[in-house]
């Protein structure tokens, strides 16, 4: 490797040379002097410059891997929605992107699958055409009434070819009436026993004891008949189910909080909770947050609270069904709910 440096002096004085660390010279007079002594002469008035520039056009290729790896294609913004346990509406934007940089692309139609219970928002008028790089955004609205299975998928029909999105989830019901304050809690353990000669090992087989919980319920005939109508479409299927030994009173939850603060160190919270005020004022939350001190939530809190309580929601199931009987004016039920994936605490 040769090292180098240029010495270039004034026009019209020594020639410029580059001078190697070497020791030997080389005349870049040919290279140089046409940059240095090229001059511009300063017009003044009506003048103009007296020489012109003669663009040139060189011909080249985008290349291939980097290029066609993002554009000339369509894009779709996801195009996989996990809803997860579903306990109240949820929203989802999803977009879709025209990427080619000189074609149009049409859209013919929308094909739907298994879409009870999902609405979407967005061009709806077909067929629909995306200039180049133009787009879209659709919203999809996921809700509570709907198979208890969410497995839909939107195909969204190009003229070049189709692309999907797939929604997947469950939708949980929460039994939201309150039970009256003597229940049951029974918890079950799995353990494989080991004998030995003299000895005996112990190995458990659940991260942590299986929770029924038995809940019974006195309430009018109006409220009755919500709990045996829903109970008739709900039954055998999965529930939310409020924890309402471990509650906390909280003075006031403000319409819009995405944040409330409370203690929730003694209780088993773990994805969800369930803000109770009356059997016609309550809702389930879905916690994205869970700290000693309080949640933080996926969506603003609806109703305005003054006197509420506040405990841990979890999932189950009825196995031996809902029970009911009417007593005079009152309506006796009673369930036993039967805790899936519990955690131990």
């Amino acid at each position: 490797m040769v090292g180098y440096y240029f010495s270039p002096t004034p026009i019209n004085d020594l020639l410029p040379t580059i001078q190697y660390l070497g020791g030997y010279d080389w005349d870049a007079t040919k290279h140089i002097t046409p940059i240095l002594t090229y001059q511009v002469s300063l017009f003044v008035g009506n003048s103009t410059p007296t020489f012109t520039i003669s663009p040139h056009q060189y011909t080249g290729y985008i290349t291939d891997p980097i290029y066609s790896d993002w554009y000339n294609r369509i894009r779709l913004n996801p195009s996989y929605i996990n809803v997860g346990t579903l306990i109240v509406d949820k929203i989802y934007d999803v977009e879709i992107w025209n990427a080619d940089l000189h074609n149009p692309r049409t859209l013919n139609n929308l094909g739907l699958v298994n879409i009870d219970g999902i609405e979407i928002e967005g061009p709806t008028s077909y067929p629909y055409i995306f200039s180049p790089t133009h787009a879209e955004l659709y919203r999809i609205k996921v809700k509570m009434g709907g198979p208890p299975t969410i497995d839909a998928k939107i195909t969204f029909n190009f003229d070049i070819y189709p692309i999907a999105i797939t929604i997947e989830g469950r939708r949980v019901i929460v039994f939201y009436w309150m039970p009256r304050r003597q229940f049951t809690e029974r918890l079950e353990w799995l353990t494989d026993l080991i004998e030995t000669y003299s000895d005996e090992q112990r190995i458990a087989l659940r991260t942590a004891p299986r929770r029924h919980i038995t809940y019974s319920y006195a309430k009018t005939p109006y409220y009755g008949s919500q709990i045996a109508t829903l109970a008739k479409g709900w039954v055998f299927r999965t529930w939310g189910v409020p924890i309402w030994a471990e509650a906390e009173k909280i003075a006031s939850i403000p319409s819009g909080a995405t944040t409330i603060s409370f203690n929730t160190k003694n209780a088993s919270y773990d994805n969800a909770a369930f803000i109770w005020e009356s059997d016609d004022k309550n809702e389930a939350v879905n916690i994205v947050t869970l700290r000693d001190n309080g949640i933080d939530i996926d969506q603003p809190v609806k109703h305005n609270y003054s006197n509420a309580l506040i405990m841990p929601l979890l999932f189950g199931i009825m196995q031996d069904g809902l029970h009911m009987k009417k007593d005079y004016a009152v309506v006796q039920a009673s369930a036993t709910f039967t805790i899936v994936n519990d955690k131990y605490v």
